[in-house]
């Protein structure tokens, strides 16, 4: 991908007269000449990491890719790219960027806080959360043992803010045990604040927290006086398993993070909500850590498209998934398995028999396709997932993942559990 000088002035006026939106919507705007992904099926572009097939499908040389790697796949819909393209836009540093203000108000009303600010990432949403909330060095947090902040966010609570974590081991839904979070009381006067995370949705496997539990947990912090944050990357996918509004789920947390760029398909952004002296504190702290941007309106207008049509569509990545979960299951594989009533969105996590292979020779193996394995299939499916753990693998819908591909992965699947099956099951009666 290369760049020539930009285009002068009077160039750039003659290019939108002769079309310039026309090839914004199918391509991508040209900036500098830095050419977007090419448009498929219908509405979203498809990762650049796959060539493009006539129509539309994403292939690696040849075939059929179901990328099941992850809900931050997601590229902007036709909807977004306009809106950006029309955005009004100022400096949000000094927070005259109408835009950005306006998707802030907008989502402090939805959760019925009081103020929000816009982020770059949900990794920095939530470690402004912890240091504002935690603003004294040796302050310490309580986390889940499976959670994002402690698992995928590179404990930048600790390298940058000296925030002591204390882990308590998370249930298989996400929840903990209460009675031992209060055994493990990190706030004390001594120490200054003190904070509890929890995680909702569960990102390690798509879990909805029950409402009984975040309930429970807000009512004993709130005796302790000790703050409780929600990430909530994946908030509305709650929400909409939940059927209730997202409000709902964070009225006894102090602050919550909201990422716009997972399965509500905004290209980037994060929001952190939660009262004004809160969101003052992080803006201080999202301008230290180089978060403080300036014409930011083209990102808000994306996110603005996001919660008009996003998370209404967040149903048909669950019901896919479900219809994953359910195809595999019905297997009755010796080494695959999941456990179907942990199947809430778009998540799924699938647990492989030691007795066969690794999480991550398993990874590998479903993205070859043997000359076999075609002719049985029909067409070469490869699909694309992540090693969680030594013996399991995650699945995550997307607002890219089609019916169609969901079939083409459960052929794919039904081949390959038939493979280390038969292996399984030769290797015990060689043994016997």
């Amino acid at each position: 991908m290369a760049f020539t000088r930009h285009p002068s002035s009077s160039m750039v006026l003659k290019s939108i007269r002769e079309g310039a939106w026309h090839r914004f919507l199918k391509g991508g705007l040209l900036i500098g000449r830095l050419h977007a992904p090419p448009l498929c099926r219908e509405r979203f572009v498809r990762s650049n990491m796959y060539t493009l097939s006539s129509n539309g499908k994403a292939t690696e040389s040849k075939g059929l890719v179901v990328d099941l790697r992850s809900d931050t796949l997601t590229s902007p819909s036709l909807e977004m790219r306009k809106a950006i393209y029309e955005a009004e836009v100022g400096d949000d540093g000094l927070r005259a960027d109408p835009t950005i203000e306006g998707l802030q108000k907008r989502i402090a009303k939805i959760l019925e806080k009081e103020d929000a600010l816009f982020m770059p990432s949900g990794t920095m949403s939530n470690l402004v959360a912890v240091l504002a909330h935690c603003n004294s060095r040796g302050s310490k947090v309580l986390i889940g043992h499976k959670s994002h902040i402690y698992l995928h966010e590179d404990g930048g609570v600790s390298e940058l803010g000296g925030v002591m974590v204390n882990t308590i081991q998370n249930n298989s839904d996400g929840t903990f045990d209460l009675d031992q979070m209060e055994k493990k009381w990190c706030g004390s006067v001594a120490v200054g604040s003190s904070l509890v995370c929890i995680e909702n949705t569960f990102g390690h496997g798509g879990c909805v927290l029950p409402l009984d539990f975040v309930d429970e947990i807000g009512f004993r912090l709130s005796k302790k006086k000790i703050p409780l944050h929600m990430d909530g990357a994946r908030l509305f996918n709650a929400a909409v398993y939940l059927k209730v509004p997202a409000s709902r789920l964070v009225k006894d947390c102090s602050s919550v993070s909201v990422c716009l760029s997972k399965g509500l398909g905004a290209p980037v952004g994060s929001l952190l909500v939660g009262s004004h002296d809160f969101i003052e504190r992080a803006r201080r702290l999202r301008h230290i850590l180089g978060g403080a941007m300036r014409q930011v309106g083209v990102l808000g207008a994306a996110g603005h498209v996001a919660l008009d049509i996003g998370v209404e569509r967040l149903a048909e990545d669950h019901q896919r998934m479900h219809n994953l979960a359910t195809g595999l299951s019905n297997m009755k594989s010796l080494s695959l398995t999941l456990n179907l009533d942990l199947v809430h969105t778009n998540i799924i996590i699938i647990q492989v028999n030691p007795k066969c292979c690794t999480a991550g020779e398993l990874v590998e193996r479903l993205d070859q396709v043997t000359n076999e394995e075609e002719v049985v299939i029909g067409k070469s499916v490869k699909i694309k997932c992540y090693e969680i753990d030594p013996q399991e693998i995650r699945f995550v819908t997307w607002n890219g993942i089609t019916d169609s591909d969901i079939d083409d992965a459960i052929r794919k699947l039904s081949y390959v559990v038939k493979e280390l099956d038969d292996k399984l099951i030769n290797s015990s009666v060689s043994q016997g």
